[in-house]
């Protein structure tokens, strides 16, 4: 039935069923008769009520408790950070973070200035390696052109020396020719110089 508490109680071998106002409950076993059965069940629905009264109490004495405590401990957090050790503590460590935030820009700013230098050095390098394939190219190109001008320069002598010689041997030649033709000259008129003293003179008639 609604609102009715339903108990089993065993009696020997047998179990009784009770129906008694409340909340459910198991009663404990007991031997004797209905009457004795229902007094104990009485007491011991007593007992648990003030059982679980003093559960309740207890419950709410521990949260009224833990309330307080969080209460005070609230109050002395909030006391102490508005105490003036409290406030130089905060004011020390966030200058602390300060001084290290400045630190590590100054740390990364050095970082990059290294190695912004070390880039600009092999960059240095780099183009410095390259003037200096360079310069070798040209040399070498400079070396090239010398010595094929050189060549040319010999060649152009060699040819100039030998339209000389030629030149010296025609003029030789000429010279020859010319100094054979005196001799001829001179040898004829020789012989006709010759030639006329043998040659008798002619009487002349008076």
């Amino acid at each position: 039935m609604a609102g009715e508490e339903v108990v089993l109680v065993h009696r020997g071998d047998e179990e009784v069923v009770l129906q008694l106002q409340g909340i459910t409950r198991a009663a404990p076993r007991c031997q004797g008769v209905i009457g004795d059965t229902e007094a104990e069940v009485l007491l011991w629905e007593e007992e648990e009520r003030k059982r679980l009264q003093q559960e309740e109490e207890l419950k709410q004495l521990e949260e009224e408790t833990a309330k307080r405590l969080e209460e005070e401990i609230r109050s002395r957090v909030e006391e102490k950070l508005g105490s003036e050790e409290v406030r130089l503590e905060i004011e020390r460590q966030i200058e602390e973070a300060r001084k290290k935030l400045f630190e590590d820009v100054e740390a990364q700013l050095q970082r990059e200035k290294e190695a912004a230098l070390a880039e600009a050095r092999a960059k240095e390098e780099q183009a410095l390696r390259e003037r200096e394939e360079l310069d070798k190219m040209l040399e070498e190109n400079q070396r090239r052109v010398e010595e094929s001008q050189r060549r040319e320069a010999l060649e152009q002598q060699r040819k100039e020396e030998e339209r000389l010689r030629e030149l010296e041997l025609i003029q030789r030649q000429k010279e020859e020719a010319a100094r054979r033709r005196r001799l001829e000259e001179e040898e004829e008129r020789a012989n006709q110089i010759l030639l006329g003293k043998n040659k008798p003179r002619q009487k002349i008639g008076l």
